[in-house]
């Protein structure tokens, strides 16, 4: 069984973001030494209220566990045995982490 697919609302977007080289270096080093890609630092920290806070730490330490998961889902071939279950709770793991995230940005 197939990966569970997202809704038009949860599929990402490609965006274009505008920065001088200094500053996207700093990006990518700070999305290098946090885990992450640029695309997760950056809506991780959009999310919260205060950077480099409480609810940013929470919100970065989401964003690494959303990423694993996107790796999991994508390196597991739809044939392997289980792998409809393993999916479909990755699924569910991914609604909730996203549901922590929306908290943190309160």
């Amino acid at each position: 069984m197939p990966r569970p697919r997202k809704t038009e609302h949860e599929k990402a977007q490609r965006r274009e973001v505008y920065a001088t080289a200094a500053e996207w270096d700093e990006v990518k080093a700070t999305a290098d030494k946090a885990g992450l890609t640029v695309s997760r630092l950056l809506v991780s920290h959009c999310r919260t209220k205060a950077p480099g806070g409480r609810a940013a730490e929470m919100a970065l330490h989401i964003a690494r566990i959303q990423a694993e998961l996107e790796v999991l889902a994508a390196s597991l071939p739809p044939t392997t045995p289980g792998a409809a279950v393993v999916l479909t709770h990755a699924a569910s793991i991914e609604r909730q982490l996203a549901v922590l995230a929306s908290r943190c940005a309160r």
